[in-house]
């Protein structure tokens, strides 16, 4: 299953029935604790009392879980104080780091926000916090309507908590709290990290992750599991076998590295274990070196397989060119099968909609350059025709996926304020359309805006949501790049826009295809 350590395991199976009681207020549960345990603050802020009972005590274990993987999502900003709650996301702590210019202890998040327009109150912002902080406050999404403040979980893009996620945080919890263990975790991730980028197959990566995790059928395991009672290497008969024994140790083995064309000659012996190896190796090798010293590794423990079957010992010398023979097929395998796919297919062409639809599709762009963002759409009828597009500039976002919901809702209110009833939406945004088509609440980041996108498409006649690639959104595309040059939104009705007519002219070759 992947789950290292029982006790952080345990702690996050906890966590997920603390999230369960944010999430379902209306549980009689949720009712009881609430009622006797954190009657006037909120689950976060419960504190264990003397004497509360078993299962509160134990939710309560698993509460800094909770408190390091949570933030707050700003809907009225009502609930949310400005100071001590976490609710800037993808920012340091996620709350604000530096002074304010005046005193906002008391204030909350909803004083920031203009309560008609539902946008924030920039220059008040901007006057008000460090200039990094006034940053991130501005580009947390806001909906168009009224909506409370909810809690979501920041280690999954969904917002949801899950098991998986709650036991790396529950980890990294544990770690802070005892500085002893953090030099040796610092190492694994450090060989984790560079053991999963080696160009091998995954079979060899998974076999030096099962060496360096100590889990390899080796004689000393088995003794451990009452398998077998004989401890002693098969092959020398002269040292328990463990995983160090049969990859380093072994006279066998040792006689393989003084041949092998990687400089290991002068490597010491002494290391503990074979998290220490790869680390020692690693500052020492070129990433080619690595992944040639895992794979003679492999090949050890698959001759010590082999002579433990009535298979013979190879020759050092065999061993050292086989395993640069073995890398060098791998490499000419990988070329072979890295061939670009063919672009004109049938696929990868845009189609009108059928007669009465009309077909929206949308794009969004990013401008590190200006610090903004620009959306595009284009609205065509069965013929192919534009009966309405739009470029607009869009503020400061955080991610790709940011920006694409924003560029659906501007899309959508565009369309809606046009009068189109019956639309066929199209994106190049996978997570966005997979959203728009869940019928589940979206508690991600920007589960607001997509409440928002399923508010205004409930007044519709008929609408329908499609991913398609970025040939097929050419020109919407086209429109959200033009944003950049803009200062105020252009808009088109029945009109092709002239900026986008190379894309235009495309999409009506395609239409003969």
């Amino acid at each position: 299953m992947g789950f290292c350590d029982l006790r952080t395991f345990n702690l996050a199976m906890l966590a997920k029935q603390g999230w369960r009681l944010m999430q379902q207020k209306d549980s009689l549960l949720y009712k009881c604790f609430s009622t006797r345990y954190f009657p006037r603050s909120h689950f976060l802020d419960a504190v264990e009392s003397p004497n509360c009972s078993f299962v509160w005590r134990s939710i309560m274990a698993a509460i800094p879980i909770l408190k390091a993987g949570c933030c707050w999502r700003v809907g009225d900003g009502t609930s949310i104080k400005i100071l001590t709650d976490k609710w800037i996301p993808k920012h340091p702590t996620n709350k604000v780091l530096f002074s304010a210019g005046v005193d906002v202890g008391e204030w909350l998040v909803a004083d920031l926000i203009e309560p008609d327009s539902h946008c924030w109150k920039h220059d008040l912002i901007m006057n008000t916090f460090h200039r990094e902080d006034a940053k991130a406050i501005c580009r947390i999404p806001l909906s168009r309507r009224r909506v409370d403040d909810s809690i979501i979980w920041l280690h999954n893009k969904n917002g949801r908590y899950s098991v998986k996620s709650g036991y790396y945080v529950a980890r990294q919890v544990l770690r802070s709290e005892n500085w002893a263990e953090c030099s040796k975790g610092n190492d694994e991730q450090q060989v984790w990290k560079a053991l999963w980028k080696m160009n091998v197959p995954n079979k060899i990566k998974i076999f030096g992750w099962r060496a360096c995790q100590g889990i390899l059928p080796t004689r000393l395991n088995l003794a451990k599991r009452k398998i077998i009672a004989e401890t002693f290497c098969p092959i020398c008969l002269q040292s328990p076998e463990n995983e160090m024994h049969v990859i380093w140790e072994c006279p066998v083995a040792q006689d393989v590295w003084a041949g092998s064309r990687i400089k290991l000659q002068k490597c010491p012996l002494g290391q503990p274990d074979m998290v220490q190896l790869f680390l020692y190796l690693l500052h020492r090798l070129e990433p080619e070196d690595m992944a040639l010293f895992l794979v003679q590794a492999w090949m050890l423990w698959s001759q010590r397989n082999s002579v433990l079957h009535g298979g013979k010992l190879k020759e050092p010398g065999w061993l050292n060119k086989r395993d640069v023979e073995w890398l060098e097929e791998f490499a000419q395998v990988q070329d072979q099968l890295d061939v670009l796919q063919p672009r004109a297919t049938v696929g990868n062409v845009w189609r009108p909609p059928a007669h009465p639809f009309f077909k929206m599709n949308f794009d969004a762009a990013i401008f590190n350059d200006s610090g903004r963002s620009g959306f595009g759409a284009v609205i065509r009828n069965e013929l192919g025709e534009v009966m309405a597009a739009l470029s607009a500039i869009g503020p400061s976002v955080s991610s790709s996926d940011e920006a694409e919901t924003l560029a659906c809702r501007k899309a959508m209110e565009f369309a809606v304020d046009a009068g189109f009833n019956e639309l066929i939406i199209e994106g190049d945004s996978i997570n966005v359309i997979k959203a728009l088509s869940s019928s589940s609440p979206d508690l991600s980041v920007v589960g607001n805006v997509v409440a928002d996108i399923k508010c205004l498409i409930s007044g519709l006649r008929r609408v329908s949501f499609s991913w398609v690639n970025r040939d097929c959104n050419r020109v919407a595309h086209a429109l959200a790049k033009f944003a950049n040059s803009l200062e105020e939104d252009l808009y088109w009705m029945e009109d092709a826009p002239p900026v986008a007519l190379d894309a235009l002219f495309l999409d009506s070759i395609s239409m003969n295809i």
